[in-house]
């Protein structure tokens, strides 16, 4: 098995602006000697804000794929996949009050997208 990972990360204005990504890669049957074969990679990117304690932004990326096929094909199937999944958040966040506990009120939002890819076979007779 093959595993392949960065994740770099940097920070700057004191730790008000952050950045953080993480690329991975991982694919199995490195000699091809098994019946099936797997690729995935996965990615992110975070972005964080905080210009000050009353207030800051969070934005956060994700993206992860896997493709799966056979080695051997006997007959023709649909044992090949491809997935695709994007993932996007944010979160912008307000503190106020002075006394212990503060309080703070927050304001998200989610979005996924995930998609399969089949392969498409021709199973015409006539052609």
């Amino acid at each position: 098995m093959l595993i392949l990972h960065s994740a770099p990360a940097w920070s700057m204005f004191k730790s008000r602006l952050r950045n953080n990504g993480s690329i991975g890669f991982q694919r199995n049957n490195l000699l091809s000697n098994k019946a099936n074969n797997s690729i995935r990679q996965a990615n992110s990117l975070a972005f964080s804000l905080t210009p000050s304690s009353k207030w800051g932004i969070n934005l956060n990326y994700s993206n992860y794929s896997l493709n799966q096929s056979r080695n051997y094909t006997l007959v023709r199937d649909t044992l090949s996949l491809e997935q695709f999944s994007n993932n996007i958040n944010s979160n912008l966040f307000v503190n106020f009050g002075s006394k212990t506990p503060k309080k703070n009120i927050s304001l998200s939002m989610a979005y996924m997208d995930l998609s399969e890819q089949l392969p498409q076979y021709n199973i015409n007779p006539f052609r």
